[in-house]
């Protein structure tokens, strides 16, 4: 989802330089996003909002062969992503969700926010595992230093937040009142060849509002780690705009 957000941001700046006239806001709903913008977002800031069932982000226009990155901001500035990261609105319901969860499970800057990369970016166990480990070692270490620290963990994989629950309990808290993403296909591993296309996994509405809470909740934290830190593990879009949402909140 987050790396989609970035690409749409991305797009966005470029659709302002070539066509600064109207205020265009390009949704693919595809795979990847599977739901319409306005389940997110609210509609408060474009004059025109195109969505499409592929896998463009941008209009066809005279600049449409220029490639929008998927992982990365463009180089258009920080204080210039984040005006354009401001325009995303979320919807009054997952603003009334991120709100009531951060009250009840006590978010705030002094709680650490931990992010579990599992389905989409994941495929081999060991590499998982591995990940997992490293960042359970890391947990070990602050609380040796910090015995009454709070952590906020999330995933889109409950028996991977579970995991750590189970381990460090009381220390860690997470949003668990949620759909989880599952495996269509249970024997066959969460993602195939193209990482793009090639996805075991079925993402609604539903799942794609709770992601948006789950990132929201993160920026509420001093988010600091994640098992997609650990070097090959794959994109980190979803802690990298965690982060962004951190800095203009």
């Amino acid at each position: 989802m987050a790396c989609r957000m970035i690409a749409i941001i991305n797009a966005r700046y470029l659709i302002d330089l070539f066509k600064p006239e109207q205020s265009i806001l390009v949704w693919p709903k595809n795979l990847n996003l599977s739901c319409s913008y306005e389940d997110l977002f609210a509609l408060n800031f474009f004059d025109e909002l195109v969505e499409t069932d592929e896998q463009a982000i941008l209009p066809p226009f005279e600049h449409s062969e220029i490639i929008v990155s998927f992982s990365d901001p463009l180089d258009m500035g920080e204080e210039k992503f984040r005006y354009y990261a401001r325009q995303f609105t979320p919807t009054d319901l997952i603003s009334q969700k991120v709100f009531t969860t951060c009250s009840e499970l006590r978010l705030n800057k002094s709680v650490i926010g931990i992010h579990i990369r599992r389905t989409d970016m994941v495929n081999e166990e060991a590499l998982f595992t591995a990940s997992l480990n490293l960042l359970k070692d890391r947990i070990r270490d602050i609380l040796e230093d910090h015995s009454s620290q709070r952590f906020f963990v999330c995933s889109d994989d409950k028996k991977s937040e579970d995991d750590l629950i189970k381990e460090f309990s009381p220390h860690i808290v997470a949003h668990q009142d949620k759909e989880y993403l599952i495996k269509m296909n249970p024997e066959a591993e969460w993602r195939g060849a193209d990482v793009l296309t090639d996805l075991n996994l079925f993402r609604s509405v539903s799942h794609q509002a709770n992601a948006l809470v789950d990132l929201l909740c993160l920026a509420a934290t001093d988010f600091q780690l994640s098992n997609s830190d650990i070097p090959s593990n794959g994109l980190r879009c979803f802690s990298a705009f965690a982060k962004i949402c951190r800095a203009i909140s």
